[in-house]
């Protein structure tokens, strides 16, 4: 993940969708564990037009970094 966060980046900037979709399939089995795959994922989904996996991936991301939204008493 080291490398692939930084590199999403980059296809997003060039909006590279062909970079994008291969990227995507590569990091997606680390989604659920990883914060940097979970946040590159929201970044390429959003290139590929795919908002809603977009926002799952970016919800996911704010899990792993410990935000959490708080349960009404």
């Amino acid at each position: 993940m080291a490398a692939a966060a930084p590199y999403a980046d980059y296809v997003a900037l060039r909006g590279d969708r062909t970079r994008a979709t291969s990227l995507l399939a590569a990091i997606e089995p680390y989604v659920e564990r990883d914060y940097r795959a979970a946040r590159a994922a929201a970044t390429l989904n959003r290139v590929l037009d795919q908002p809603d996996p977009a926002t799952r991936a970016e919800q996911r991301a704010r899990e792993l970094a410990g935000e959490r939204i708080a349960a009404r008493p």
